[in-house]
């Protein structure tokens, strides 16, 4: 608490807890929340959770503290796959724990990775088929990435093989590919992903209902000239040309009071 008031006197007016923990102790981030809400404290807020760390109520308890988004990792849309990262949840929970969070008032976001060791391009699609599922507010759909010191990157030639150029390691370079997949294929399923999640009526009639101001109509028109250029290229992923414009999402939804500090 005393750091959020520090934030606070600095000016700041959101805060992102980009922290997969900040709920691993339920009794604490429970506190945290009724705290902020007693202590009347005037900022918009963010969070990040793991699937298997949430419910309603704790959800409720954000929101009406004035966290108005969440992030809940889901990562893949087949077990094997997420035993092998070892994220410790099941799709079950990822399922109620994001219906708990639309419930809960707040805005879902559910990052997804491609290229996980043992993942075939026939597993990325049931991916893509879970995020469709699900139907956050906001999906990615990231490369899996061997930073260092990871257990990926300490091992990488028993899960496959890794680019040799630095400008792949990021979540959008594929850098690390799979022996059962190829780094094309990687960057294939990423652009099916976003053209299937985004493309879908459910999604953008929902998004031209929460319209209510000229920065939702903007964000709305970079994401729509994004989706276009989606179904336009061929090979938008992958592509190393630095005149190629990159999608930023379609309308990812700003915060009500306030933007993100920088």
């Amino acid at each position: 608490m005393a750091e959020i008031e520090h934030c606070l006197a600095q000016g700041y007016r959101e805060i992102k807890f980009i922290d997969d923990t900040l709920a691993a102790d339920y009794d604490r981030a429970m506190l945290l929340a009724q705290t902020i809400r007693k202590r009347g404290l005037d900022f918009t807020w963010f969070a990040s959770a793991c699937a298997n760390q949430v419910d309603e109520p704790l959800l409720r308890a954000f929101k009406e503290a004035g966290c108005w988004a969440i992030l809940i990792g889901a990562e893949s849309g087949v077990q094997k796959n997420l035993n092998t990262l070892r994220k410790g949840i099941t799709l079950a929970q990822v399922r109620r724990a994001v219906r708990a969070a639309k419930r809960a008032g707040l805005t879902v976001f559910t990052p997804f990775l491609f290229g996980i060791p043992g993942e075939t391009f026939a597993e990325g699609l049931k991916t893509i088929e879970f995020a469709c599922e699900l139907d956050p507010d906001v999906a990615n759909f990231h490369a899996l990435t061997p930073f260092p010191g990871t257990e990926l990157y300490d091992n990488l030639h028993r899960y496959g093989t890794v680019s040799a150029n630095l400008e792949d390691y990021t979540y959008q370079g594929a850098a690390f590919t799979p022996h059962t997949m190829t780094r094309e294929e990687i960057c294939e399923l990423r652009q099916i992903a976003f053209r299937r999640f985004y493309s879908r009526p459910r999604f953008l009639v929902r998004r031209l209902l929460a319209l209510r101001t000229l920065d939702d109509a903007r964000a709305a028109m970079i994401g729509l000239r994004s989706l276009v250029w989606l179904w336009l290229s061929r090979r938008l992923f992958g592509q190393r040309q630095r005149s190629a414009p990159r999608p930023t999402g379609p309308g990812i939804p700003a915060p009500r009071s306030a933007r993100p500090a920088e």
